[in-house]
């Protein structure tokens, strides 16, 4: 019964943080074409810009690495249960 509740909040945990990065890529699409056009305009010269692109990359490195240890947990519980 404890290992099926731990499965079930872990995988319910990596549902969220996946949902949340879908959700943050969606919300973060104008930073990451500005990005992309980066050469061709000189919108993102704005420190500012620069400074809140930068959080929004490093807010999706963070919940990448969240994504990739609760997916490492999942499977060292399942390979030695």
């Amino acid at each position: 019964r404890l290992y099926k509740n731990v499965m079930r909040n872990l995988c319910t945990v990596l549902l969220n943080l996946r949902l949340r990065r879908m959700h943050e890529v969606e919300a973060g699409s104008e930073w990451m074409s500005r990005a992309k056009d980066e050469g061709q305009s000189e919108e993102n010269e704005n420190e500012e810009d620069k400074k809140r692109y930068l959080a929004f990359c490093t807010g999706l490195q963070r919940l990448d690495s969240a994504i990739l240890q609760v997916d490492e947990t999942l499977i060292l519980i399942v390979l030695l249960s």
